[in-house]
């Protein structure tokens, strides 16, 4: 009797084999990909709303899918029809871990990625697929069963490449193309390392055409870390570049630095131009290198700043410098240089942003011409001349004014009036808590 039960079973297995077999034969030819792809597009349709049209589907089941000339079209646009088109879609998985409850993706590559996407004047974002109606109850989502029922997936490479990406705004108004750009994640034990390369990114904005932009990134995530090793932006002539790791476990460490330089004009021209304001001339780059320490908890930081000389309008001002640091939530300014109105501005101070928000700061200007500061001021020949020479300084222990300390000196030599000579002036104001006193 058992032998027979037996013989029944192995029977059975075997039909239901051959059934396998013969059906995924039947499948991986081309009568049967083109049920599989009537099938999925049916499917996908009814998912999403939208008509999604396959133009070929190649499988063995077992291990390979490939999709080609995917496209999903929202035709109901003011726009006209929106669509995402994937010129090909290459996915190889593994069966046998399906049996425990993973999904296995060795690879899912996307070859050329087409999206168009839309804004119109009041804010509404159109998209190839459409947007959920708000009045439509949600369905209840189902909570995960006590034994961990489901699914969970495993990816271990990812790949789009390239992808070209249309933009309209209405509500700008503007218009973006963005182009030959590529993404790519790759999965190392328990990393992950993702790699964006933005090749080439031009925009219109409000008739006004903006700098071309690059982009070119690799980060690294795992349960201990976040790393960045590579970083660089470029926008017309400015470049911005970077690298770090931030600790995420026991370790909380940062390290990281950043640097910003290159020519302001190729930013500043087009965005003056579409704000309405007068245009500010540059001569030279700038210079911004910043580093980040410490830990997440009680984070360091150093920066230093050389800005090239400025014109605007009347006000001129030479290569300045600025060098910062940020120590135990406090803001230390160690040095400001500005040559400016045929002198020198300077200063140093410290803010800190604890409990209480407390200044201590100091300003000095050097022989500053007056004839300089009342043509910025009016636009019109000075009566006076001379030059003038003064500090200021500020701290505080609190922000009541009660809580403000301050004190101000003011020098004028060389003064005249219509080209009339005039005595020497010196002055000084003082304020502490509350208390003023003036002194000429």
């Amino acid at each position: 009797m058992l032998k027979r039960v037996l013989k029944y079973i192995g029977l059975s297995l075997g039909i239901l084999i051959l059934l396998l077999v013969a059906l995924g034969v039947f499948l991986s030819l081309s009568p049967g990909e083109d049920w599989l792809r009537g099938m999925a597009e049916e499917q996908l349709s009814g998912a999403l709303g939208q008509p999604v049209t396959i133009g070929r589907l190649e499988t063995n089941l077992l291990s390979h899918l490939q999709l080609e000339d995917v496209t999903l079209t929202n035709p109901n646009t003011p726009f006209g029809p929106q669509s995402a088109r994937i010129g090909r879609l290459d996915v190889s998985y593994r069966v046998l871990p399906l049996i425990s409850g993973e999904l296995a993706l060795s690879s899912v590559i996307i070859d050329t990625l087409t999206v168009s996407l839309a804004r119109d004047s009041a804010g509404a974002l159109y998209l190839p697929l459409a947007q959920a109606d708000d009045t439509t109850d949600a369905p209840a989502a189902k909570p995960d069963t006590a034994d961990g029922a489901g699914f969970t997936v495993r990816l271990d490479t990812a790949a789009i490449t390239p992808i070209t990406i249309r933009y309209t705004d209405n509500s700008l108004p503007m218009m973006a193309h963005i182009r030959q750009t590529s993404l790519s994640i790759g999965r190392h034990n328990d990393r992950y390392v993702v790699d964006f390369d933005l090749d080439s990114a031009a925009a219109e904005l409000g008739g006004i055409a903006l700098p071309a932009m690059r982009l070119k990134t690799q980060v690294g995530y795992a349960p201990d870390s976040v790393r960045v090793d590579t970083l660089h932006l470029q926008v017309a002539q400015m470049h911005l570049s970077g690298r770090g790791t931030v600790g995420l476990g026991a370790d909380t460490s940062i390290d990281a630095s950043v640097a910003l330089y290159g020519q302001p004009d190729s930013i500043l021209t087009p965005a003056l131009e579409y704000l309405g304001l007068p245009q500010v001339q540059t001569t030279g780059e700038v210079s911004i290198s910043a580093q980040a320490g410490g830990t997440l908890s009680h984070p360091t930081a150093d920066a230093d700043a050389s800005v090239p000389a400025v014109s605007a309008g009347p006000v001129a001002t030479g290569p300045s410098m600025l060098r910062l640091a940020y120590r135990a939530d406090t803001v230390l300014i160690d040095t400001i240089h500005i040559p400016a109105f045929g002198g020198q501005v300077t200063g140093h101070g410290a803010i800190a942003l604890d409990t209480v928000v407390a200044t201590n700061a100091a300003l000095s200007l050097d022989s500053l011409d007056i004839e300089d500061i009342w043509e910025a001021l009016y636009e019109d020949n000075s009566p006076f001349r001379g030059r003038f020479s003064g500090s200021l300084t500020l701290a505080n222990d609190g922000m009541d004014v009660t809580d403000w300390r301050a004190e101000a000196a003011l020098r004028g030599r060389q003064l005249q009036f219509e080209n009339v000579d005039m005595p020497n002036l010196d002055g000084g104001v003082s304020f502490d808590r509350g208390r003023v006193t003036v002194d000429i």
